[in-house]
C-alpha cells in the first residue's frame, strides 16, 4: 500500500539505522561518547595520583552505567530477540578471557588483588560490546570522540616540552622532559596514547571522503605531537604500523614509505640533540655489553616475570600479582644475573613489568597468554576477513585492523598499555569499530 505524502517511515532512514528511535541504544550511546571523552582528559590536581587512578575509576563508572541501564531496560521492555554473532572471534573471545581471568582469581597466590584486575577486565569487556553497538549506528562520527581530546593532549604535551606552559607541579628532581605529562600521566603513557589515535586518524584519511580534511589535519597533528612527546616505543610502533598500513592499500607505495621514513629517522636523530644523545648511548651500551642500560634498566623485572612464569605455567601467580610477588623474584634474578645489582632503580619496586607479554604470562600462565595473543590474532584477521558488502567503513577496518594490532603488540613490549586505562582504552575504541565495520 503506497504511503501518504507527508507521513513518516515506520523505520529510520538512512546507513546503521536499526534500532536508532530504541531508547536503549540513544542512551548508551550517550554514554559511551560522554566517557570516551572525558577518561584522556579527567585528572584530579592535588589527589596522590594525578592521572592514572581517577582514569580508572571512570573506566569502571562507565562501565557500571552501562550494566545499569541494560539491566534496567531489560526489566522494563526485555528484548524480544538477541543478534549476536557469538561464531566471530572477536566476539567469543573477550568472554573466554573474562572465564580465564575469573579462573586464575580462583587459583591466584593474592586473591584480593586479582579481583580488582578482573573487575577491570569486565569492565573492559562490557565497554567494548557497547561500542561496538555505538559505532554501528553511529559511523565516521564516532571517531571525533576520540580525536578530540587526543588534540588536547597533544598540544598540551607540546607546550609542556617547549616550556611554554606547565599546569602541574612535580617533586623535585624530576627533569623537564618527564615533566612533559599531558594529561595522561607521563610521556612515555602519552606516547601510546598519542601513537593508537594518530594511526587511526591516518586510517580514517585515508579510508573515507567523509571528513577527510579534518581527519588528515587530527592525523598530522597528533603526528607532531607524537615526535614533541620522544617515546622511542611508540614512535618505532607508529612508524612500523603506519608502514603496514601503506602496504595494505600498496606495496609500492609502502617502499616509498620505508625510504622516506630512513630518511626522517637518520635526519632526526642527526639533528635532534635528545634523539642523537639516545643513539649514542645505545651505541656505546651495546659495545659494553650493557645490556640492562638498553633496556632502559628494565632487566630485573623481565627476569623476575620470566621466573613467575616458569614456576608458575599453566594459571600465573594470579592476575595484578605481578607487583605483589616481585620482590622475591628480584633476589633470584639478581642471583642469577649479578650485574642487575648495579642498576639505578635496584631499590625500587617494579609494579609492572613494562613488558604486557611477560606480564601477562607471568599472572595468567601460558593459557592466559595464548588468549592474549588470540585476541591480538582476531584484531589483525579483520584486516583480511571477507565482507558481504564493501563501502568506507569496510576499507577502514581492512586498512586499520592489522596495523592496530601490530602497533599495540610492539607498545605491549616495552610498555604496559594494558595497565593504563588512557591508552587501552583507545585500542578498545578502535578493535569495537574494526569489529563493528566488518561488514561494511
Amino acid at each position: 500500500m503506497p504511503r501518504k505524502p507527508g507521513a513518516r517511515s515506520a523505520q529510520p532512514t538512512g546507513e546503521f539505522t536499526l534500532k536508532l528511535r530504541d531508547w536503549r541504544g540513544r542512551w548508551s550511546d550517550r554514554v559511551v561518547a560522554f566517557f570516551s571523552l572525558l577518561i584522556p582528559l579527567f585528572v584530579v590536581v592535588g589527589a596522590k595520583d594525578t592521572f592514572r587512578i581517577p582514569k580508572d575509576a571512570l573506566f569502571r563508572a562507565e562501565a557500571i552505567v552501562l550494566v545499569t541501564l541494560y539491566v534496567a531496560s531489560a526489566i522494563v521492555k526485555p528484548p524480544r530477540h538477541w543478534q549476536i554473532e557469538w561464531r566471530r572471534p572477536q566476539m567469543a573471545l573477550p568472554l573466554l578471557i573474562v572465564a580465564w581471568t575469573a579462573i586464575t582469581t580462583l587459583t591466584s597466590t593474592n586473591r584480593t588483588r586479582s579481583i580488582d584486575s578482573l573487575v577491570t577486565v569486565c569492565a573492559a569487556v562490557v565497554i567494548f560490546f557497547a561500542t561496538i553497538a555505538f559505532a554501528r549506528r553511529r559511523g565516521f562520527k564516532t571517531l571525533f570522540f576520540i580525536l578530540i581530546p587526543a588534540l588536547i593532549n597533544a598540544i598540551l604535551g607540546a607546550l609542556q616540552e617547549l616550556g611554554i606552559w606547565q599546569p602541574f607541579r612535580a617533586p623535585e628532581g624530576v627533569t623537564h622532559h618527564q615533566r612533559s605529562t599531558a594529561l595522561i600521566g607521563n610521556p612515555n603513557d602519552a606516547g601510546g596514547y598519542l601513537a593508537a589515535v594518530a594511526l587511526a586518524a591516518l586510517a580514517a584519511a585515508m579510508a573515507t571522503r567523509q571528513y577527510r580534511r579534518a581527519f588528515t589535519a587530527a592525523a598530522v597533528a597528533l603526528t607532531i605531537g607524537l615526535l614533541f612527546n620522544q617515546t622511542l616505543t611508540a614512535l618505532i610502533a607508529f612508524g612500523m604500523a603506519a608502514l603496514v598500513m601503506v602496504a595494505v592499500r600498496s606495496r609500492r607505495k609502502a617502499i616509498f614509505g620505508a625510504l622516506a621514513a630512513t630518511v626522517v629517522i637518520v635526519v632526526a636523530t642527526a639533528t635532534f640533540p635528545p634523539l642523537r644523545q639516545r643513539a649514542v648511548n645505545m651505541r656505546d651500551w651495546f659495545r659494553r655489553g650493557n645490556y640492562n642500560a638498553m633496556l632502559t634498566n628494565r632487566g630485573t623485572p623481565f627476569v623476575a616475570a620470566s621466573l613467575m612464569a616458569r614456576d608458575h605455567p599453566i594459571a600465573g601467580v594470579g592476575p595484578g600479582c605481578f607487583a605483589w610477588q616481585y620482590f622475591p623474584y628480584k633476589l633470584r634474578a639478581e642471583m642469577r644475573f649479578p650485574s642487575l645489582r648495579k642498576a639505578f632503580n635496584r631499590g625500587g619496586n617494579f609494579g609492572e613489568v613494562h613488558n604486557d607479554h611477560l606480564q601477562v604470562l607471568a599472572e595468567t600462565g601460558a593459557i592466559g597468554y595464548l588468549l592474549f595473543l588470540a585476541a591480538i590474532a582476531a584484531v589483525a584477521w579483520m584486516s583480511a576477513q571477507r565482507a558481504s558488502s564493501g563501502g568506507d567503513r569496510r576499507e577502514f577496518t581492512r586498512i586499520l585492523a592489522l596495523p592496530l594490532a601490530i602497533e599495540f603488540c610492539l607498545l605491549a613490549l616495552a610498555q604496559f598499555p594494558l595497565e593504563l586505562t588512557a591508552v587501552i582504552s583507545q585500542f578498545i575504541f578502535l578493535a569495537a569499530l574494526c569489529a563493528a565495520w566488518i561488514d561494511g
